[in-house]
Formats: structure tokens, C-alpha cells, sequence
């Protein structure tokens, strides 16, 4: 075999030995460095939410997405949903593809200065129904042929594996110590409401929220607000 499939394998079969969430992240990283990848994604769309759940994105460029709302605008993701197959972008696919337009081509530059210039990017459903995007991408990415398909399969396999170890991750009436301000934050972000319109309505400094979020996050072992939320209501730490 080649050095891609060479890789594709050795991860297919260590990412089965993850026991954790961070030997998930980890086994995905070192796999992906050696394939000259950067930066990955999971995004999930569950229905009433969408969360990332892992990745490596700057925090920066991972907290105005999701503050943001730039599942709707992102050019990478407006394209999946329109073809349901993954693919390779750029730059100059997006454009010719008429998917740089507007504030999709104002989300795309902005993610280009973080870095994420390039890359592979998949769409598939879980057993539920539910849709879930990956996106493998850095300043430059290797374009040979064969990466499309192992972009792919890694994938789904990183897609199972956090699957597996987050239907494990919370046991029925297990307790989780939030504050009761914690909570509150939680619930009102589970109502769709932003970091913003939060401090609003707790007349709190929006910089209080968002340690409220991140305490919960932090509390829950989770990496992102919504899936804080989602975790909460399983838990039953929280009710809409």
C-alpha cells in the first residue's frame, strides 16, 4: 500500500483502542498531521441544535462560528447540503461553483486568515437521521486522488468512535454540579438565545456568561455550549 492508505489503516485501527474523547482527538490529530492536515471538524445537526463536538479549530475562529450562526453561511457547508457528497475546496472551486457570494464569501475570507485556506469536507447521517458535516482543511492540503476517499473514511470512523464513547459518557441520574447561574445560562442558550441577549435578560457583563458557559463546559467534559446544553437536559441538570 501507499503512504495515505498506509495511514487510513494504522487509524482505523488505533482509533478503535480510544477509550476517551481526548484519545479521540489525539489519534485524529497525529493521523491527520502525518497526511499534512492541520485543522479538523465534526459538526453535528441534531434536529433543534447544531454543535461542534470535536475538533481543533483556533478558539477564536471555533467561537464566532457558532456565535455567529456560520452553519448558514459557510460556503463549505452550503455546498455539501447541495450536493451530499464530499469534495475537495479552495478558493477557486468555491468561486466557480457560484458558492462565494455575499456574507458566504465574507465567512470564507475569514476563515482563510485563521488558516483554513483549503481542505476535504463530507456530509453523511447517523443512525438517527441526523446530519453531520466534517471538514479537513489547512493552508495548503495534499491533493492527491486518494485522499478524497481516506478523508472519507476517517470520517466516519471518527464520526462512530465519538458516537460510542458519548452515548457512554452519561449514565441516567448522574449528577453534575452546575450553579444555579450555570444553569440559567444553560437553559436560556438551549431557547436559542446568544451570549448577548443572555446578559440581557440576567442584566450580567456578557463576559460573565460566557465564563458561566465555559465553567459548565468545563464541569460537563464537553467542548462546545450546545453540546453543554444537550448534556445537561440528558442528565436532567436542566429543563426547557
Amino acid at each position: 500500500m501507499d503512504f495515505i492508505s498506509d495511514q487510513t489503516v494504522a487509524f482505523i485501527e488505533s482509533v478503535q483502542k480510544a477509550a476517551t474523547k481526548e484519545e479521540l482527538h489525539a489519534t485524529v490529530g497525529c493521523t491527520l498531521e502525518r497526511l499534512g492536515v492541520r485543522y479538523f471538524t465534526l459538526y453535528e445537526f441534531t434536529g433543534s441544535t447544531e454543535e461542534g463536538v470535536l475538533g481543533n479549530y483556533p478558539p477564536e475562529w471555533g467561537g464566532r462560528y457558532a456565535e455567529k450562526r456560520y452553519e448558514y453561511l459557510d460556503p463549505v457547508a452550503l455546498k455539501l447540503f447541495r450536493e451530499r457528497r464530499g469534495f475537495y475546496w479552495d478558493a477557486e472551486q468555491l468561486a466557480s461553483d457560484g458558492m462565494l457570494r455575499g456574507e458566504s464569501r465574507n465567512v470564507f475570507h475569514e476563515g482563510s486568515d485563521f488558516g483554513l485556506r483549503e481542505g476535504y469536507a463530507y456530509l453523511f447521517s447517523d443512525l438517527l437521521g441526523h446530519a453531520a458535516l466534517t471538514s479537513f482543511c489547512a493552508d495548503q492540503v495534499e491533493r492527491h486522488p486518494k485522499m478524497l476517499p481516506a478523508m472519507h473514511l476517517i470520517s466516519l470512523y471518527m464520526h462512530g468512535k465519538f458516537k460510542e464513547l458519548d452515548a457512554s459518557s452519561v449514565e441516567p441520574g448522574e449528577t453534575v454540579l452546575l450553579t444555579p447561574r450555570e444553569r440559567e445560562c444553560l437553559r436560556w442558550a438551549g431557547l436559542g438565545k446568544t451570549n448577548w441577549e443572555i446578559a440581557r435578560i440576567l442584566d450580567v457583563k456578557q463576559s460573565t456568561v460566557q465564563t458561566h458557559i465555559e465553567n459548565s463546559k468545563r464541569k460537563l467534559n464537553v467542548q462546545s455550549k450546545m453540546q453543554a446544553v444537550i448534556r445537561s437536559l440528558k442528565s436532567g441538570v436542566i429543563h426547557l
